[in-house]
């Protein structure tokens, strides 16, 4: 994601450069010199055409921006509603798990003191 933010902000500073260009244009050609082959329009096309590149990547790395972050919104809470589930069940099942550990060992304990003779072998 941050990939794709840095990628953004490149383009928005081509795109503003690419704008400056534009509107310096009209001051730097008259500048130039008269042996220039290139016409004052034909500059304007050339930057024109870079600033529509430049804004069509900037609508598709916003589009895909927009898809990541949805992505990310709708399977990051399915994944944290997964492992709460996951959690939940493993603490019901070591509860369960606890509660008839301790049955088993008041089973016993009860069963020791009712019999003298494993009362002197345990110690």
């Amino acid at each position: 994601m941050n990939y794709l933010n840095g990628q953004y902000e490149k383009l928005c500073k081509k795109k503003e450069d690419n704008e400056l260009d534009i509107k310096s244009v009209n001051i730097t050609y008259s500048i130039k010199s008269i042996f220039s082959f290139k016409t004052q329009d034909e500059e304007k096309k050339k930057l024109d055409d870079k600033g529509n590149n430049i804004k069509k990547e900037l609508k598709e790395y916003l589009d895909l921006i927009k898809i990541c972050y949805f992505i990310m919104e709708k399977f990051i809470q399915e994944f944290k509603e997964l492992k709460i589930n996951s959690y939940y069940k493993n603490l019901k099942n070591f509860s369960i798990s606890l509660k008839m550990n301790n049955a088993i060992l008041n089973d016993l304990l009860n069963y020791i003191e009712k019999d003298k003779n494993l009362i002197e072998y345990v110690g």
